[in-house]
């Protein structure tokens, strides 16, 4: 579970701070308002950082920890 929330904060850090770096450069091009631009940053953290926290959460799940397989790996049992 550790690693899970680590790799869930990593993700969602990393995605919220692609999205907004997609977002502001944009609107700022389109020349949009103020609110517009603040609204727009707040959308692109509640996307990127619920995406973020899914897609590490996922990454964890599917991921399994290889110390744990490295325990077993020289072991060998005779029936």
């Amino acid at each position: 579970m550790e690693k899970q929330l680590k790799y869930a904060f990593w993700f969602s850090g990393s995605f919220t701070l692609i999205m907004m770096t997609l977002t502001l450069p944009l609107l700022m091009w389109l020349s949009a308002p103020a609110s517009t631009i603040i609204n727009g940053l707040i959308v692109s953290i509640l996307i990127g950082g619920s995406f973020g926290l899914f897609a590490g959460w996922l990454f964890a799940a599917t991921n399994p920890d290889p110390s744990i397989a490295d325990k077993y790996e020289h072991h060998h049992y005779d029936i």
